[in-house]
């Protein structure tokens, strides 16, 4: 299960999941619990509508914690500016064609 990216992610909760609706048979007929038949029912949730819209809303969620991380890290270069405490790392003579100013 270690080796398999698709699988190796899913939670304790996930797999008890996965497994009891596969051995209920929603993901189809199945004879008898083999480690192949386990190894399917973790496929197959790790396909379901409902992981996959997990993965869509955290990955949304993430998005959006990165969206304000950036917009707090402007409102502070904006505010060490008014400050006149921000200093770009490249320098205050540095010229953006691709030259450092000559003295």
């Amino acid at each position: 299960m270690m080796d398999d990216p698709v699988i190796s992610n899913l939670t304790s909760v996930e797999i008890q999941e996965a497994f009891r609706s596969g051995v209920t048979g929603v993901y189809g007929e199945f004879y008898g619990i083999t480690p192949k038949s386990l190894l399917g029912f973790l496929k197959s949730y790790a396909g379901s509508e409902k992981k996959l819209e997990a993965h869509r809303m955290i990955a949304m969620r993430q998005r959006e914690e990165d969206r304000k991380a950036n917009e707090r890290l402007w409102a502070e270069i904006q505010a060490q500016k008014e400050k006149g405490m921000f200093v770009p790392t490249w320098g205050p003579k540095f010229n953006f064609k691709g030259e450092e100013e000559k003295k």
